[in-house]
C-alpha cells in the first residue's frame, strides 16, 4: 500500500482536511484483528494439536487448566465474531444473520461442552469461524486491512510532503463505494482501487476544464505575473487548481503542493490561455529529484 502513496503523493491536489467518518474509522481500525493467512482465516492462538493437547493433559495436574484454556480461545473468538463489522450492505446482512445464529446456538449450548477437548474446542471454532471462509466477505476483510494500513501511514506522515485531506477523502469514497461492490470488485486490492478512482476524478475535472475552453468565444494575451489556473497530468491522473508566474508569454514559476516554487526547466509556452506542456523538477518524498509535466488552462 505504501508503495502506491509514495509514487503519487506529490501529484494530489490541495483540499481542506477531511476524516474519515467516525463510523468507518471504527469498522476499518478493528479489521487489524483480523488476519488471513493465505485465503485462510488465522484466530488470535490456533489452537493446538491433538497430540499437543495430548500432551497437555498428562502435564498438567488439573484438568481445569486445560479447560480454562480452550474456553479462552473459544470466549475470543466468539467475541470478534460479534464486534465484526461490515460495510458491504450484501456482507453486513449475511454477517448479522451467522451472529444471530451463533448467539442463540452459544446462549444455550456454550456451557455444556467440555472444552478440555481439543475436538470440542476445534468445533466451536469451525463453526464460529466458517462465515470468514465466503470469498466475498474475505475479500471485505482483506481490504478493510489495507484501508486500515493506509490510514495509519497517512496519519503518521509529514502533512508538509502528502495532502492528507486530499488522501482522506479518496479513502471515504472507497469506503462509500464498497457499500454495493459486487465480489469482482471486493477483490481488487486497495492500490488498483485508488488508480482507478484518480482515473475517473481526472477524467471528469478534464471534462470540465475542457467543456470551459471550448467555450471561450476569444483568446486574450496572458499578462505578466502570477495567475491561478487550471492544472492536469495525464501520465499521473492529477489534477488540480495551481498558481504560476508568467513572463513575456511563457510560464516561468510553478508553485507545487504546500505553495513551494519550482523553476520551469522546459516548456512553457502559452498559446490561446492554453500551456500544453510544463515540465518541473520535484523532490519525492524519498528526496529523489524528478521531473513532472503538466498542462495549463488559463480560464480566470
Amino acid at each position: 500500500m505504501k508503495k502506491l502513496f509514495f509514487l503519487i503523493l506529490i501529484f494530489i491536489s490541495p483540499k481542506g482536511y477531511s476524516q474519515v467518518s467516525i463510523e468507518y474509522l471504527n469498522i476499518v481500525t478493528s479489521s487489524a484483528n483480523y488476519t488471513y493467512v493465505g485465503i485462510q482465516y488465522q484466530p488470535d492462538y490456533n489452537w493446538a494439536t491433538l497430540d499437543t493437547w495430548n500432551t497437555l493433559q498428562n502435564g498438567l495436574s488439573a484438568r481445569t487448566s486445560m479447560y480454562e484454556r480452550g474456553w479462552g480461545i473459544c470466549n475470543r473468538e466468539y467475541n470478534k465474531l460479534m464486534d465484526l463489522q461490515l460495510i458491504n450492505v450484501e456482507n453486513k446482512k449475511a454477517l448479522l444473520a451467522h451472529q444471530r445464529e451463533v448467539k442463540a446456538w452459544a446462549d444455550v449450548n456454550f456451557s455444556k461442552y467440555d472444552l478440555a477437548e481439543e475436538k470440542n474446542v476445534s468445533s466451536f471454532l469451525n463453526y464460529f469461524t466458517w462465515i470468514y471462509k465466503l470469498p466475498k466477505i474475505r475479500d471485505e476483510i482483506r481490504l478493510l486491512n489495507e484501508i486500515n494500513g493506509a490510514y495509519q501511514f497517512i496519519v503518521s506522515s509529514d502533512p508538509n510532503k502528502i495532502n492528507k485531506g486530499q488522501l482522506f477523502e479518496e479513502l471515504n469514497t472507497v469506503l462509500l463505494e464498497m457499500r454495493v461492490w459486487n465480489g469482482e470488485q471486493l477483490s481488487r486490492s486497495l492500490d488498483e482501487i485508488i488508480l482507478d478512482l484518480r482515473q475517473r476524478n481526472y477524467t471528469n475535472f478534464k471534462n470540465v476544464v475542457n467543456g470551459k475552453y471550448s467555450r471561450l468565444t476569444q483568446f486574450s494575451k496572458v499578462p505578466d505575473g502570477w495567475h491561478y489556473i487550471y492544472a492536469l497530468s495525464e501520465k499521473d491522473n492529477f489534477f488540480g487548481r495551481r498558481s504560476v508566474y508568467v513572463s513575456n508569454g511563457k510560464v516561468t514559476i510553478y508553485k507545487g503542493y504546500n505553495g513551494e516554487e519550482h523553476k520551469i526547466i522546459s516548456g512553457g509556452s502559452i498559446t490561446n490561455q492554453h500551456c500544453k506542456s510544463v515540465i518541473y523538477r520535484f523532490m519525492d518524498y524519498f528526496g529523489v529529484y524528478k521531473d513532472a509535466e503538466v498542462e495549463l488552462y488559463f480560464l480566470e
